[in-house]
């Protein structure tokens, strides 16, 4: 005999909760941070939310917004079942969980009820209301009436959906004094006017969360990232107190709704009286589809992702340069060992075995053909072939390849018997890695790798490297030297998708790069 499976509704609903990285006294937020991305899923352009306090000391808290609105077919058959959705990726936005937002509110009180109105594109008004059975523990649904109030506000739409829940005293007390916060910290970019969304409370428009800015100091701008449109906001702020610690850095923002802070590693290149008062705000729609399950991060493996948070950290480190944000580059001549463990370094990290360990690595492992009178080969110039942006020979310091478009002036060589040009095939070499100097006495770490210099930077201020220094035993001075740079090789490395959470892969190979660099000096 079979049996059906049984679900556990209210444990799947606090599966969902728990996917949010959020205390458990904020959690009720979800319900509201779920209801505005589910309209912005929708299309919506007008999100109207209102409040009001009932007799017997619940609330009422109804959100009205002109999406797309529901189908009859899609309101029974998607919204009333659990974990469902209509939501398709290749639609853009799915901010929101599949289906569930409205749902939430019935988790924190069992009591409440939450009426659905909706209005789709064929004119048709649709109503139901859901609500716990507490005999059997499930959720139930029924069609109702329209209200007049909610019917009144779909007329004036073409479509839309109105979504009401009734609370108990604390939860309606909890987003009756919390609401405003709570938009702000989620949808502040909507409220700033970067998205064609409004948002009303009460009839009244709500305000952006404010940023102060320090002598008005930011920028805005476009780029192009996989012919995706990413808009980028950043700021130096007024004070470092007027953001929490945990938002200070790249805060990537989704359709309007904020997804997750990437902190920034200076290296020790960012001035003190800056360190703290970064704010960015990066607004990357095209990355919608690279969201994992809690809407609340992406895919470490995602190269939309990694590419997008690459360029806007070269865009900051040139516009923070510009403002006289960074330290001069006035760093102490590297010694005659440092310049020799540079030159061991990068030899070993154009290995197969430790390239994922290097943060500068652009080669390429065939030679790179360069038009050359006595070249042995011919050859053909073209559009769109490769095209070597480095040095030829030795002791260059290539910076990668292009591929050139259909352009009569920019062409590069391919390898033709029938050419008519001569061409020679040359490696492309890189300078060894910078190994630098630089005095930190109140930064904590050893060593760190300086994306913008292409080097590592020893920090002589340390005390573990004030104590080798002093060391008459020069085995102890090396060690302490290459301990600290593989450990900050090993930090870099970590963050690359190829090692999530391979954390013993990291441990070995830090441990034999330590030894391969011994072994040559």
């Amino acid at each position: 005999m079979a049996y059906d499976v049984d679900f556990d509704t209210e444990g799947t609903m606090r599966n969902f909760i728990d996917a949010y990285e959020m205390a458990e006294e904020d959690e009720p937020a979800i319900t509201f941070i779920e209801a505005i991305a589910n309209s912005i899923d929708a299309h919506a352009t007008d999100i109207q939310i209102s409040m009001r306090q009932k007799q017997d000391g619940r609330g009422v808290l109804k959100i009205a917004d002109d999406g797309d609105g529901m189908t009859e077919k899609i309101l029974k058959e998607n919204y009333h079942k659990f974990s469902v959705s209509s939501k398709e990726k290749s639609e853009g936005h799915g901010i929101g969980f599949a289906g569930v937002g409205a749902k939430l509110a019935l988790y924190f009180d069992k009591d409440a009820k939450v009426r659905t109105t909706t209005k789709s594109d064929g004119g048709q008004v649709l109503c139901t209301l859901m609500g716990w059975n507490k005999a059997s523990s499930k959720l139930e649904w029924e069609n109702i009436r329209e209200y007049n109030a909610d019917k009144d506000f779909l007329i004036s739409k073409k479509h839309g959906t109105v979504y009401e829940v009734d609370l108990k005293k604390d939860l309606w007390r909890f987003f009756k004094d919390g609401h405003a916060s709570i938009i702000k910290k989620w949808y502040n970019s909507l409220l700033l006017g970067h998205y064609k969304i409004s948002i009303t409370v009460n009839g009244e428009k709500l305000g952006p969360r404010e940023i102060k800015v320090k002598d008005k100091q930011s920028i805005s701008k476009e780029i192009k990232v996989y012919s995706e449109d990413v808009r980028f906001h950043f700021y130096i702020l007024e004070n470092d107190t007027e953001f929490e610690n945990d938002e200070k850095g790249m805060n990537f923002v989704v359709y309007g709704k904020y997804i997750k802070t990437d902190k920034i590693n200076w290296g020790g290149r960012i001035k003190p009286e800056y360190e703290n008062k970064i704010y960015a705000l990066i607004e990357a729609d095209g990355l919608a589809t690279e969201l994992v399950f809690n809407k609340q991060n992406f895919h470490n493996r995602a190269k939309k992702y990694i590419e997008t948070k690459k360029k806007c950290e070269a865009e900051l480190n040139i516009w923070l340069n510009s403002i006289g944000a960074l330290r001069e580059a006035t760093d102490l001549a590297p010694t005659k060992k440092m310049r020799e463990l540079s030159t061991i370094l990068s030899t070993l990290l154009n290995n197969k075995e430790f390239k994922n360990f290097n943060p500068f690595l652009r080669s390429i492992n065939s030679p790179t053909l360069f038009e050359d009178q006595n070249g042995s080969e011919t050859g053909t110039l073209v559009s769109g072939a490769q095209i070597s942006t480095g040095t030829k020979g030795n002791g260059g310091s290539g910076e990668g390849t292009c591929v050139l478009g259909d352009d009569e002036e920019n062409k590069a060589p391919v390898q033709d018997e029938n050419g008519n040009i001569k061409i020679e095939e040359h490696k492309r070499n890189r300078k060894d890695i910078a190994i630098i100097s630089q005095n930190e006495e109140n930064n904590n770490r050893e060593a760190w790798v300086d994306p913008a210099r292409k080097a590592i930077i020893i920090n002589e201020g340390h005390r573990f490297y004030k104590a080798a220094k002093d060391s008459n035993n020069s085995d102890v001075k090396i060690m302490q030297l290459v301990k600290a740079i593989v450990d900050a090789l090993a930090y870099g490395a970590a963050e690359k998708p190829e090692f999530e959470n391979k954390y013993r892969e990291i441990s070995d190979r830090k441990l034999d790069l330590v030894i391969a660099l011994m072994k040559k000096t």
